[in-house]
């Protein structure tokens, strides 16, 4: 399963929601779950680059840009998906922080269902 949360450096939500999704991947990495950061800064690289080295993110990030935003509806940030197993997308999490505790209880459960 995967989690892809859509970020940008100069969101605090975004970066606030971070440290969670590291824990995530930390705890449930070895029971198939991959995160995935998308980057929609504007900036690309030049700008995401010193804020990964500064914040060590463990898991995989993209850059997005004005296609990726129109492709996915992403309107504000942060905004989250967790995709199971077969490709669907199982929660959505539009333009907010997320509920830590609620997209944990969705993680357990698509990993109770293997």
């Amino acid at each position: 399963m995967v989690l892809v949360d859509f970020w940008a450096t100069w969101c605090e939500g975004c970066k606030e929601e971070i440290p969670w999704f590291s824990e995530f991947q930390k705890t449930n990495g070895t029971k198939s779950l991959a995160v995935i950061g998308v980057s929609m800064d504007e900036g690309g690289w030049p700008v995401v680059k010193p804020f990964l080295t500064q914040t060590h993110v463990p898991y995989r990030i993209l850059l997005g840009d004005e296609a990726t935003a129109r492709r996915y509806g992403i309107q504000n940030l942060p905004d989250t998906f967790l995709i199971d197993r077969q490709g669907r997308v199982a929660a959505v999490y539009r333009a907010g922080l997320v509920d830590k505790d609620d997209v944990d209880a969705n993680i357990r459960a698509l990993i109770s269902e293997q």
